[in-house]
């Protein structure tokens, strides 16, 4: 099980600044050869065992190089910034929504997604700084992010970055967003029953992309979608599996994304991965589909004498 992360704030305009790491040595202290990213308002160390070579990037850097980059884009003028510091600051995520540039999906009931950034910076070398697209269902706000259709930026760590390397990959990231959800919206016409929604779930946890708790709170919403109970209202009735993944996402984004950040996107990115697979390959979708045996119950045999 993912270990819960520490409580996250929004605040990421810090300073981090390397710190050569002592330990006690004769009396006196001697350097190990090391040093540690220091958050200098708190004192706190926010990644040890650092070598000479690691270039610290600092979150208002990322920040201001990226938004320097949307000056080129008049579709991303328009933005709106969500920012999530975890483990008392040594790792950064934000995410860029675009309220004006969406996509309908379901013209019927006016379910559309629009296209987002989610930027992700580290001091404790758990992730490179990086940029990744992907999409947001406006209709009740549920993220979904997707590495494997859509564009995503990384570098090593630095404390310089290139923003012409930013607005190439924006670029990039932007031609290939149309295509990307054509993809999601093709879940819309994948028809998934009720009963094979549960199946699916079932399958998920069998192959430990969820944790059987998040199965069964994914499920209570899959069947409260039904009646209409779905953040989605009316959109969330049909039975695709576009909705089973918005039950999906709407428990991640709402209940474990405010205590477990990490854990959140990291589930989130495996069931949308593992959909869109299953959308082209006929193997993968059938096995999803197939039901999960049941623990064998032990028998008891009666010999007579």
């Amino acid at each position: 099980m993912a270990r819960p992360s520490k409580p996250h704030t929004s605040v990421f305009d810090f300073t981090v600044e390397q710190r050569k790491t002592y330990i006690p040595h004769n009396g006196g202290y001697s350097w190990t050869g090391k040093w540690s990213n220091v958050r200098t308002d708190t004192g706190e160390s926010l990644g040890d065992g650092i070598s000479e070579q690691y270039g610290l990037l600092q979150n208002s850097v990322l920040v201001e190089s990226l938004e320097t980059a949307f000056n080129d884009f008049q579709q991303l003028h328009d933005f709106k910034r969500e920012i999530s510091v975890t483990e008392n600051g040594a790792r950064f995520y934000g995410r860029y929504s675009f309220p004006r540039n969406k996509r309908i999906l379901t013209p019927a009931v006016g379910d559309s997604v629009g296209m987002v950034f989610d930027l992700r910076n580290s001091f404790d070398r758990s992730t490179k700084a990086g940029l990744g697209i992907g999409s947001l269902r406006l209709l009740c706000l549920n993220g979904m992010t997707s590495t494997e259709n859509m564009a995503s930026i990384t570098a090593r760590h630095t404390n310089k970055i290139n923003v012409g390397t930013i607005k190439d990959g924006i670029e990039m990231a932007i031609e290939r967003w149309e295509s990307s959800v054509d993809k999601i919206a093709e879940f819309s016409q994948r028809e998934v029953t009720q009963e094979q929604g549960i199946v699916i779930l079932n399958n998920l946890a069998q192959k430990k992309v969820l944790s059987e708790s998040l199965k069964d709170s994914i499920e209570f919403i899959w069947n409260g979608q039904v009646e209409g109970l779905g953040r989605g209202g009316e959109a969330d009735k049909a039975r695709n599996l576009w909705n089973l993944y918005n039950a999906t996402t709407e428990h991640l984004t709402h209940q474990v994304a405010p205590k477990r950040f990490e854990y959140s996107r990291s589930v989130e990115n495996k069931v949308l991965t593992t959909f869109t697979r299953g959308m082209s390959d006929k193997k993968l979708w059938e096995g999803l589909l197939k039901p999960v045996p049941k623990n064998k119950e032990d028998k008891t045999v009666t010999l007579s004498v």
